[in-house]
């Protein structure tokens, strides 16, 4: 039902898709999570909450943009091919290769699914999620994730500022 509902909006929308195989939605959203989420994975050893992927987001582990100035990022990149991945717990999930001759964004928001729409590169992500208003959406790049995972991974600075303490000089 979640894929059906998904394939009638991109046909309202005039996108060129193709439903992945299991294989390639396996690929895909390993992917995904390698790229947006490994920041996860090294503070929780986990890669999901809940079975949503996009809580790496709304718990504050990778950086990103929400709500308005998520969807103002989104709506300012070009229109091209993007992965669509259905997010959440449930039985049934997706992978999709669309390609948009305008940003899908007002046809796949109002789906109200948790959705995780991945520019073809992994550059960028916006994770569309069922609690609009309250949660996301989001928007994050690969750039910032990946800086953001090396911030974890260093060894925390010395206490103090990383200064050395002032040695007395003897009376």
């Amino acid at each position: 039902m979640r894929l059906q509902r998904m394939t009638e909006k991109l046909d309202a929308c005039g996108a060129t898709y193709d439903v992945l195989d299991e294989a390639e939605e396996i690929d895909r959203r390993s992917r995904w999570r390698e790229v947006f989420a490994k920041t996860r994975k090294m503070a929780t050893g986990e890669w999901v909450r809940g079975g949503f992927d996009w809580h790496v987001f709304s718990d504050g582990l990778t950086p990103c943009l929400s709500e308005a100035r998520a969807l103002e990022a989104y709506a300012s990149l070009p229109a091209g091919t993007v992965w669509i991945l259905s997010d959440g717990p449930m039985a049934e999930t997706y992978a999709i290769r669309a390609t948009f001759a305008v940003a899908p964004l007002a046809n796949l928001q109002s789906l109200g699914d948790d959705v995780l729409v991945v520019d073809r590169d992994f550059a960028w992500t916006l994770a569309l999620t069922h609690e609009v208003g309250w949660c996301g959406p989001y928007f994050s790049t690969a750039v910032t994730a990946s800086d953001e995972a090396e911030r974890l991974a260093s060894p925390a600075p010395p206490r103090g500022g990383g200064r050395l303490p002032r040695r007395r000089r003897p009376s």
